[in-house]
């Protein structure tokens, strides 16, 4: 699974960084079955998405927290399996 937060200036205001954070917690095997990588800006936050963004495969997500980028992982995750 890829998962890309956006670390732009806006995403990073209201809170990428401690997206970034969250995911060095998680669980390894977690860690393992993803592909972490940051992006500078998607230019979601111009159209309806709300910051912070963060694109797991080809799906968008907004307004994500700590928690929420977690539950999102492993219901990714659970699908593909």
């Amino acid at each position: 699974m890829k998962v890309k937060i956006c670390v732009g200036t806006t995403c990073h205001l209201m809170g990428s960084s401690t997206l970034v954070e969250a995911f060095e917690s998680f669980e390894e095997d977690i860690q393992n079955k993803v592909s972490l990588e940051y992006s500078t800006c998607f230019g979601a936050c111009q159209g309806n998405f709300i910051p912070p963004v963060v694109k797991i495969n080809n799906d968008f997500f907004e307004n994500v927290t700590s928690e929420k980028l977690r539950n999102i992982i492993i219901e990714e995750l659970k699908k593909g399996e």
